[in-house]
């Protein structure tokens, strides 16, 4: 049999099939190599991420202790919000470590502890009860929460340890396989300049290839990118890509910031817990996020604060923030149950900024707004205005320098009398602080005390008033007029577990009698409840000291609370003063206000009376006791002493104007 040849012909038949077929084959071979390497990348990528993650609960569970144990010491750095913020983020931590995403990436890296993050997070409502247990100052409180960390401590240890060093050999073999990865590639390549007759073929297949590299790593990188940028609770963004942001727009072009804070969320957590106040988070997130446009930036700073980077004009900021409002007020539904909250918004737009405006000083501005916000009533909005910018100017300049007032001599004591309407004699006297700012003038008594309060310097104020209130109290008696004198006390003092302990001190050193000093409270912090503010009056009460509650009258007045706490004084706000001549509804108020308090053993203050009219009709309803410029202004002790021992006082300009 004759066997056919095989010519230059025949070959190239036989050949280019074969070819054709060989690259068939590199072509699936190479494009399943490509996807399995860039899988892999992507998934150590992914677990790198929550092994890092992972190793991040032991620390914040240490912070945690730490922050519990030096409040628990008295360390005044640390307050109760902010171990309550510290559990905030451990809490939220474990919850999104029980998640399905974490549970899996953990166990490629044979991090086999993954049961006591489930353990850990189903004790933490004792975990929580027990931090709302401690007390300031009190290391005995402290014990629940050291139980806690004896059970724990160890194991979230060993876990963390496990995970760190999971993701270290993650991402030695990440290293590993992308160097391996680039010697397949730099295979496949040499491979396919063999066949030179499909070079452009060739070409055109490992552009194609390239692509798909390029693609499925940069998704990868991306997603690392979206895991650092992003809140891990709500999903958008976080601080810090807010923060890149508003650096990155180098205030060009127009735009504005809105700082955005909840009203009422601290009670949707307290109420329904914090899986509630997760939630509600979530759905505030979600609305934002769906009002803004390609280019604007919403995150989450931390807590139930949210921060907006808008593009546009200032009636472009108006309508987001008016559209975010309503939005927010109409609430959400939890476990099917509704939930009400509102949110107050603050927003500093590049139009009205100062010359020359920093990120920095947008963020202060519009911050100040949101301040504003807030006290015009929540659930509302407001722009950076000159008048808001100085006013944020000099509420920073008087927290700064009212330290240094105080030592100084800036800020002083005047001493108002409280007189019997019966017989014109003064009874006791009050006790009010003012402040002669050098380049600001007269400083307003509730601004002195707001800024007091903000630059954490409210306990030592006080106790310079209350020294001053004891020491013209001794002057008195040793004249021969032992009078009673009261000192306002913000309803944040009351919180503080060292406070009656260091009234009492005062009071001690200066000898003052049972009764001698009183402690005007105002119908807000009688609201509060808590189990320190009713151990701080009763500490007090102890120690010889009387209450009173002032301005009663201006808002919700309730006498069976003032029953309960046995208050010895009742304080009739000026405003029901003012239309006691010309109102026979005020008239029955102050009437009805003034038997109950009798009937309840208190005695009854009118404030601010001001005409002879007043004096009157407050005589004929038997009110007992006044004050006000009709009887006399505040003054300093240097006249109010000739003033009490009835000589007259040295010039009439010298009275001091009143400052409440």
């Amino acid at each position: 049999m004759k066997i056919p040849r095989l010519n230059a012909s025949g070959l190239l038949w036989i050949r280019f099939p074969a070819m054709l077929g060989l690259l068939a084959v590199m072509l699936v071979v190479g494009q399943d190599g490509v996807k399995k390497v860039a899988d892999g990348i992507n998934l150590r990528l992914f677990n790198s991420a929550r092994f890092e993650e992972a190793t991040r609960s032991e620390m914040e569970f240490n912070d945690l202790l730490n922050k519990a144990y030096r409040f628990t010491q008295g360390d005044g750095t640390v307050s109760r919000e902010d171990v309550r913020f510290a559990l905030d983020i451990f809490w939220s931590r474990m919850d999104t470590l029980r998640t399905a995403s974490y549970t899996d990436a953990l166990a490629s890296g044979e991090v086999r502890e993954t049961a006591i993050v489930s353990r850990v997070f189903a004790s933490l409502p004792r975990l929580d009860a027990a931090v709302l247990a401690l007390e300031a100052g009190n290391p005995a409180s402290y014990k629940q929460v050291g139980d806690f960390a004896m059970e724990f401590q160890a194991p979230l240890l060993e876990y963390s340890d496990r995970s760190y060093t999971a993701r270290r050999n993650q991402l030695r073999e990440l290293v590993e396989k992308e160097r391996q990865s680039l010697d397949d590639l730099r295979s496949i390549q040499i491979e396919f300049v063999g066949l030179s007759c499909l070079v452009l073929i060739y070409v055109l297949v490992e552009l194609s290839l390239s692509r798909r590299i390029n693609r499925r790593l940069k998704v990868a990188l991306e997603d690392k990118r979206r895991l650092l940028a992003s809140d891990h609770l709500t999903g958008i963004a976080n601080r810090r890509h807010f923060e890149e942001a508003l650096a990155e727009q180098s205030m060009q072009g127009s735009f504005a910031v809105v700082l955005v804070d909840l009203d009422g969320f601290k009670g949707v957590n307290d109420t329904l817990g914090h899986a509630a106040g997760d939630h509600v988070l979530k759905a505030v997130a979600e609305i934002l996020d769906g009002l803004r446009l390609e280019g604007d930036i919403v995150s989450r700073l931390g807590g139930d604060e949210f921060a907006i980077l808008l593009d546009g004009s200032r009636d472009r900021a108006r309508h987001y923030a008016e559209a975010a409002v309503a939005r927010v007020s109409a609430g959400c539904f939890f476990d099917g149950k509704p939930v009400r909250i509102s949110a107050s918004l603050g927003i500093a737009h590049i139009d009205d900024a100062r010359m020359g405006a920093t990120p920095e000083q947008m963020m202060r501005d519009a911050d100040a707004a949101l301040y504003v916000a807030k006290a015009a009533g929540r659930n509302c909005i407001r722009f950076t205005t000159p008048d808001i910018m100085a006013m944020s100017h000099r509420k920073q300049a008087l927290q700064v320098e009212i330290r240094s007032a105080i030592e100084t001599g800036q800020i002083d004591v005047a001493f108002q009398p409280i007189v019997s309407l019966a017989d014109g004699r003064v009874t006791s006297l009050e006790a009010l602080v003012r402040w002669e700012h050098p380049d600001l003038g007269l400083i307003d008594p509730h601004e002195l005390v707001v800024a007091a309060e903000q630059a954490s310097e409210i306990l030592p104020l006080t106790l310079f008033v209350i020294e001053r209130a004891c020491n013209i109290r001794s002057t008195l008696a040793a004249c021969g007029r032992d009078l009673q004198v009261a000192v306002n006390v913000s309803p944040r003092l009351l919180a503080l577990e060292r406070f009656s302990d260091a009234v009492i001190d005062v009071v001690h050193r200066h000898a003052v009698q049972r009764g001698g000093l009183l402690l005007e409270l105002t119908e807000d912090a009688m609201m509060d409840e808590s189990e320190t503010v009713l151990r701080n009056i009763e500490h007090l009460r102890d120690g010889g000291i009387d209450f009173a509650v002032d301005d009663f009258g201006r808002g919700y007045s309730n006498l069976g609370r003032l029953a309960g706490l046995e208050f010895r004084r009742v304080k009739l706000d000026k405003s029901l003063i003012d239309n006691v001549t010309s109102s026979a509804r005020s008239v029955d108020i102050v009437r009805g206000i003034g038997r109950m308090a009798a009937d309840l053993g208190m005695d009854v203050v009118a404030e601010g009376v001001e005409t002879a009219e007043q004096f009157a009709a407050l005589q004929s309803l038997g009110i007992p006791f006044a004050q006000g410029y009709h009887f006399a202004r505040p003054m300093k002790p240097l006249l109010l002493l000739p003033f009490l021992l009835g000589k007259p006082l040295p010039v009439e300009k010298r009275t001091l104007r009143a400052v409440r």
